[in-house]
Order: structure tokens, then C-alpha cells, then sequence
């Protein structure tokens, strides 16, 4: 029973989640170097930066408040704050691979039929 509580205190929860931040991040830049190379290219229209930033405050406002939450750290999370903000800027408005994805799922939800 130890082994299953210690799982889930804030020092393991938190370094699963950053890793899986630095996780997705070295994802969407490999990904966005496979699509360097690539012949089509997009001009972001005015919709998709208001995606982009609806995504950004969402995203910015859900990370602050778990690293603020944590008991783990104490004395690092300002610096755990710039790194992941830093990330979050830059998957959220430099990495095309990942600007595709928030686009496609914000359309896609705009699509579905409410039943």
C-alpha cells in the first residue's frame, strides 16, 4: 500500500509531467524537422491565430496552476515556470507540426453535432 501512495505523491506526479513535456517537446520538433522539407505552405488566417491563443492562455493557465499546486520543487518553480512557459511558446507559436494539430482539433470539435 506504500508503494501504490508514494506513485502518486506530488514529487512522482510532477516528474511524470515533465517529462512528458520534454517528451512532446523533442516529438513535435522531430516531427516538425521531418516536415521541413515540405512543398505546401500555410499563411495563418486570422481564425487560427485566435486558435493559437486560446490554446496558449488554456495551456499557460492549466501549467502555472499545477507547478503552483505542488508541494515538489519548492524553491524551483520559478525557474520550472520560465523553462515550461518558454516550451508552451514555442510548441504553441514556432512548431508547425504542433499549430497543424490545435487547428485541426479545433475544427474538428467545431464540426461535431451536438446530439
Amino acid at each position: 500500500m506504500q508503494l501504490i501512495s508514494y506513485f502518486f505523491t506530488d514529487l512522482i506526479i510532477f516528474l511524470l509531467f515533465q517529462f512528458f513535456i520534454f517528451l512532446f517537446l523533442f516529438i513535435a520538433i522531430y516531427k516538425d524537422y521531418l516536415n521541413k522539407n515540405s512543398i505546401a505552405k500555410v499563411k495563418r488566417g486570422e481564425i487560427s491565430w485566435n486558435y493559437f491563443n486560446i490554446f496558449f492562455g488554456v495551456m499557460n493557465v492549466l501549467l502555472f496552476q499545477l507547478i503552483n499546486i505542488t508541494e515538489a520543487f519548492v524553491g524551483y518553480k520559478t525557474v520550472i515556470s520560465i523553462i515550461d512557459f518558454f516550451i508552451l511558446l514555442y510548441l504553441t507559436y514556432y512548431n508547425s507540426w504542433v499549430r497543424n494539430k490545435i487547428v485541426f482539433y479545433f475544427l474538428k470539435s467545431k464540426e461535431k453535432e451536438e446530439s
